[in-house]
């Protein structure tokens, strides 16, 4: 009988050392799938987000401005002057309407100054573009899936001969829930 029990507590040791083997693996993935969600994303795209949210914001300003008052004789004599808007406490402008319509008569000037600020910010860190994060996305995802699915395989063998191994909190559903055929085999 006890040769049957260490026999027994081999063959649950070779699963538990084997499962925790691709645990010990699936960990770093998802801690590198974390950080690629939050890296930067490549000068270029930083720079264009800048580009369309000036765009945005001079739009903004424009559409502020009524220019009528210049194109057309001033019946009451006198210097015509554009009509800008009201800036007072109750016109209904915000913070951002003046700085919207600031901008929208600085030319260039806030494009390049965040491009120097972008020049700083990305002299210390890479960025990465938007195909290169998913590329990178999907493998990660690809290898988590086979390994979450290697471990499946593994919790349910083990089952098979009534050995219990305990499934990871957050194992990925598709392995969990994925039909005996579809794993891989071992």
């Amino acid at each position: 009988m006890s040769a049957l029990l260490k026999k027994t507590a081999d063959a649950f040791g070779e699963f538990t050392d084997t499962v925790e083997s691709i645990r010990q693996k699936i960990a770093p993935l998802r801690e590198e799938l974390h950080r690629l969600a939050r890296a930067p994303y490549s000068r270029e795209e930083a720079a264009a987000h800048w580009d369309a949210q000036l765009e945005t914001l001079v739009k903004r300003g424009m559409a502020q401005i009524d220019v009528r008052p210049i194109t057309q004789p001033n019946p009451k004599g006198g210097a015509a002057r554009v009509r800008l808007p009201s800036i007072a406490p109750r016109s209904g402008l915000g913070a951002d309407d003046v700085i919207a319509l600031m901008i929208a008569f600085c030319g260039d000037g806030p494009r390049k100054a965040m491009a120097t600020l972008l020049d700083a910010y990305y002299e210390e860190r890479d960025g990465i573009s938007a195909r290169e994060r998913e590329e990178r996305r999907s493998d990660i995802e690809k290898e988590l899936l086979d390994l979450e699915c290697i471990e499946e395989r593994l919790i349910r063998d083990a089952k098979s001969v009534g050995l219990a191994i305990r499934r990871r909190p957050g194992a990925e559903p598709r392995a969990v829930l994925a039909t005996g055929e579809s794993l891989p085999p071992l």
